[in-house]
């Protein structure tokens, strides 16, 4: 994958510390049934003391500032973070046909 196809395929937005990344085709058109395909998600409270809600049951990874990995889990739209310490995280949501990562403070 060249550099130009790596930045189309993960759009950022700096504003909004969340990355939806989806699938570059340089020759095909995107048509309103590839859009309403793709999951939305939701993540809430913000921030959170123990316990974070999803609007689906989705697979998720939790991760630190620095990248690390801290906890995981399978189909799920309630995540407990009692585990956690007090600080920022993102969290990686993901179905099979999309993924989102929304930053958010454990409190």
């Amino acid at each position: 994958m060249s550099f130009l196809q790596q930045i189309a395929h993960d759009v950022v937005n700096d504003s909004l510390l969340t990355w939806n990344i989806g699938k570059y085709n340089p020759c095909g058109t995107t048509g309103l049934n590839q859009l309403s395909s793709q999951q939305h998600f939701v993540l809430y409270p913000n921030p959170a003391q123990n316990v974070l809600q999803t609007n689906t049951n989705a697979s998720y990874k939790i991760y630190d500032v620095l990248g690390n990995l801290c906890l995981s889990g399978n189909k799920s739209n309630t995540i407990n973070i009692e585990s956690l310490k007090s600080g920022v995280y993102f969290i990686e949501l993901y179905s099979f046909d999309s993924t989102k990562k929304i930053r958010f403070v454990k409190e």
